[in-house]
Protein backbone atom coordinates (compact mmCIF):
# COMPACT_ATOMS: atom_id res chain seq x y z
CA UNK A 1 0.00 0.00 0.00
CA UNK A 2 0.93 3.02 -0.75
CA UNK A 3 1.85 6.05 1.85
CA UNK A 4 -0.30 9.04 0.34
CA UNK A 5 -3.92 8.95 -1.36
CA UNK A 6 -4.34 12.02 -3.53
CA UNK A 7 -7.66 13.63 -4.70
CA UNK A 8 -8.26 14.94 -8.09
CA UNK A 9 -7.24 18.64 -7.13
CA UNK A 10 -3.69 16.57 -6.38
CA UNK A 11 -3.58 15.42 -9.97
CA UNK A 12 -4.55 18.29 -11.90
CA UNK A 13 -2.25 20.54 -9.91
CA UNK A 14 0.67 18.37 -10.55
CA UNK A 15 -0.58 17.97 -14.18
CA UNK A 16 -0.71 21.89 -14.55
CA UNK A 17 2.63 21.86 -12.98
CA UNK A 18 1.57 24.28 -9.91
CA UNK A 19 4.50 25.33 -8.11
CA UNK A 20 3.22 24.18 -5.28
CA UNK A 21 1.95 20.67 -6.12
CA UNK A 22 5.39 20.03 -7.41
CA UNK A 23 7.14 20.80 -4.67
CA UNK A 24 5.19 18.90 -2.15
CA UNK A 25 3.53 15.75 -4.14
CA UNK A 26 6.43 15.40 -6.99
CA UNK A 27 8.59 13.67 -4.33
CA UNK A 28 5.93 11.10 -3.40
CA UNK A 29 5.66 10.33 -6.94
CA UNK A 30 9.45 9.99 -7.37
CA UNK A 31 9.55 7.78 -4.22
CA UNK A 32 6.65 5.26 -5.53
CA UNK A 33 4.57 6.70 -2.46
CA UNK A 34 1.68 7.91 -3.98
CA UNK A 35 -1.88 6.54 -5.09
CA UNK A 36 -5.12 7.66 -6.35
CA UNK A 37 -8.82 6.50 -6.76
CA UNK A 38 -9.89 5.90 -10.51
CA UNK A 39 -12.41 8.15 -9.26
CA UNK A 40 -10.12 11.09 -8.49
CA UNK A 41 -9.09 9.83 -12.44
CA UNK A 42 -12.70 10.83 -13.53
CA UNK A 43 -13.05 14.01 -11.38
CA UNK A 44 -9.54 15.30 -12.79
CA UNK A 45 -10.63 14.07 -17.04
CA UNK A 46 -13.73 16.27 -16.04
CA UNK A 47 -11.67 18.77 -15.11
CA UNK A 48 -9.38 19.41 -18.19
CA UNK A 49 -12.38 17.94 -20.52
CA UNK A 50 -13.66 21.77 -21.26
CA UNK A 51 -9.97 22.76 -21.45
CA UNK A 52 -9.19 23.58 -25.30
CA UNK A 53 -6.10 21.14 -25.20
CA UNK A 54 -8.26 18.74 -23.50
CA UNK A 55 -6.35 15.45 -25.52
CA UNK A 56 -2.58 16.71 -24.20
CA UNK A 57 -4.19 17.80 -20.74
CA UNK A 58 -5.13 13.53 -20.76
CA UNK A 59 -2.06 12.63 -21.86
CA UNK A 60 0.01 14.29 -19.62
CA UNK A 61 -2.59 12.68 -16.73
CA UNK A 62 -2.02 9.62 -18.15
CA UNK A 63 1.69 10.01 -18.07
CA UNK A 64 1.58 11.06 -14.69
CA UNK A 65 -0.27 7.79 -13.42
CA UNK A 66 2.35 5.75 -14.51
CA UNK A 67 4.06 6.82 -10.92
CA UNK A 68 0.81 7.25 -9.52
CA UNK A 69 -0.93 4.44 -9.01
CA UNK A 70 -5.18 4.38 -9.68
CA UNK A 71 -6.76 1.79 -6.98
CA UNK A 72 -10.18 0.40 -8.18
CA UNK A 73 -12.68 1.68 -6.11
CA UNK A 74 -14.04 -0.61 -3.06
CA UNK A 75 -15.69 -0.03 0.13
CA UNK A 76 -12.65 0.58 2.26
CA UNK A 77 -11.30 2.98 -0.25
CA UNK A 78 -14.30 5.08 -0.17
CA UNK A 79 -14.28 4.92 3.41
CA UNK A 80 -10.52 6.57 3.83
CA UNK A 81 -11.40 9.19 0.40
CA UNK A 82 -14.30 10.36 2.77
CA UNK A 83 -12.68 10.63 5.90
CA UNK A 84 -10.51 14.01 5.30
CA UNK A 85 -13.09 15.59 3.17
CA UNK A 86 -15.41 15.53 5.96
CA UNK A 87 -12.76 16.79 8.06
CA UNK A 88 -12.33 19.29 6.01
CA UNK A 89 -15.84 20.43 5.45
CA UNK A 90 -16.82 20.46 9.32
CA UNK A 91 -13.65 22.65 10.20
CA UNK A 92 -14.34 25.26 7.58
CA UNK A 93 -18.29 24.92 8.05
CA UNK A 94 -17.59 24.87 12.16
CA UNK A 95 -14.59 28.10 11.52
CA UNK A 96 -18.25 29.54 9.21
CA UNK A 97 -15.96 29.98 6.51
CA UNK A 98 -16.54 27.53 3.68
CA UNK A 99 -14.66 29.68 1.01
CA UNK A 100 -11.48 28.31 3.65
CA UNK A 101 -11.29 24.96 1.62
CA UNK A 102 -10.90 27.35 -1.73
CA UNK A 103 -8.31 29.31 -0.17
CA UNK A 104 -6.29 26.44 1.09
CA UNK A 105 -7.12 24.44 -1.62
CA UNK A 106 -3.63 22.25 -0.80
CA UNK A 107 -5.27 21.18 2.25
CA UNK A 108 -9.04 19.86 1.21
CA UNK A 109 -7.27 18.58 -2.14
CA UNK A 110 -4.43 16.25 -1.18
CA UNK A 111 -5.22 14.20 1.11
CA UNK A 112 -1.99 13.92 3.63
CA UNK A 113 -3.23 10.32 4.88
CA UNK A 114 -1.40 7.08 5.78
CA UNK A 115 -3.53 4.97 3.09
CA UNK A 116 -2.39 1.42 5.07
CA UNK A 117 -3.20 2.10 9.10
Amino acid sequence: MKKYLLDNGALVALVKGRPGAERLIRPWVEHDEAATSILAYGEAIECFRSLPDFPHQRSNLRALLRGVTPYGITYAIMERYSDPRARAFRHAFAAKRPDELTARPHLAQIVQHRYAR
